[in-house]
């Protein structure tokens, strides 16, 4: 008889939480003001989390060459560029339930489609610093897909 067999199937394929999560001072969830599991879910269903772990591998390759690319279209005013790749990350970030991170690319986005640039590098470098932080989220989570699949 397998360990799997006596629990649900659903038990197996969702991602287990960590059992003491990261708060920060003020009480909040760290990880949940990173990855909103809640929202995460309303695009994944559990038997779906396999593709997202593929998925969250291939926004772990692109994004970076984004993030560059957001900068080359600040440093050169290259509004379409910018509203395109802003575009791009905000959406595919959200699929991950990085509302912050896909807020800041919104932001961006319209910025661009403003056409007024005016606080876009500080914009990029908070884009940036959530970015590291999404990333360090998304690793944890495919951890803990990984960990509760061999459990």
């Amino acid at each position: 008889e397998s360990p799997h067999e006596s629990r649900p199937a659903e038990a197996i394929q969702k991602p287990v939480p960590p059992p003491n999560p990261p708060v920060s001072g003020n009480g909040h969830d760290l990880d949940a003001d990173i990855i909103d599991h809640s929202l995460l879910e309303t695009y994944w269903t559990s038997h779906n989390f396999d593709i997202l772990i593929d998925v969250i591998d291939i926004f772990k390759e692109e994004a970076p060459a984004q993030i560059s690319d957001l900068r080359q279209a600040i440093e050169t005013s290259d509004v379409k560029l910018l509203h395109f790749t802003a575009h791009k990350l905000k959406s595919s970030s959200l699929h991950f339930g990085a509302a912050r991170f896909s807020e800041l690319c919104s932001q961006l986005e319209d910025m661009a489609e403003e056409e007024l640039l005016d606080g876009a590098i500080e914009k990029l470098v908070e884009i940036e610093t959530r970015f590291t932080q999404v990333i360090a989220g998304l690793e944890k989570l495919q951890a803990q897909y990984a960990q509760s699949g061999k459990e």
